[in-house]
């Protein structure tokens, strides 16, 4: 049984031993909820895009635009190739 400090912020600092053991990270989200007498916290684990981030190769100058830039630049393209074939 390891022990922790609520600070006068109202923060805990989770063990690393913990934190380890369950392949948790800085940034992770944790449900937070009371069951009784207890503060019990789970894992929301990774979103699918935190899961996948960095999987895709991406050209160098693509990589900093921004999701509208990007979202804008397909929806361009989309209309010229439908125009282009007549659809």
């Amino acid at each position: 049984m390891l022990i922790t400090t609520i600070s006068s912020q109202n923060q805990i600092t989770l063990p690393k031993a913990i934190l380890t053991c369950l392949g948790l990270n800085s940034g992770d989200k944790l449900l937070v909820r009371t069951e009784e007498n207890q503060i019990i916290l789970e894992s929301l684990g990774k979103s699918v895009v935190d899961q996948v981030a960095g999987s895709l190769k991406v050209a160098a100058h693509k990589r900093g635009v921004s999701y509208r830039k990007a979202l804008k630049t397909t929806k361009r393209l989309a209309v010229q190739e439908l125009i282009k074939n007549d659809l």
